[in-house]
């Protein structure tokens, strides 16, 4: 499920069908006259996204030879490996 799907309700007027799937009978159900009502209804909308980080245990290393020949970075991520979220761009899909 698209996380900007929450919006579709103020630009349609229903909820997707996605989210009636996994959401079920805690979704409200809008009459036409509510549908109505808050169809269009957004003048704006803000959304603040800088990036996704995900992190992941690493094997520690055993033996430091010297701490001049491990970059910076590399002593700044111990103990964890950080992985970039290759679909981060999906967050502002809205279908």
């Amino acid at each position: 499920m698209n996380k900007l799907q929450v919006l579709r309700p103020f630009v349609l007027g229903y909820h997707p069908s996605s989210m009636k799937t996994q959401v079920g009978n805690h979704l409200p159900q809008f009459s036409k006259a509510q549908s109505a009502l808050i169809k269009g209804s957004l003048d704006f909308v803000g959304i603040n996204h800088y990036i996704t980080y995900y992190a992941q245990k690493k094997t520690p290393l055993t033996l430091l030879v010297s701490f001049s020949m491990i970059p910076y970075e590399t002593l700044w991520l111990s103990p964890y490996v950080i992985l970039i979220d290759q679909d981060f761009n999906r967050f502002f899909e809205i279908q």
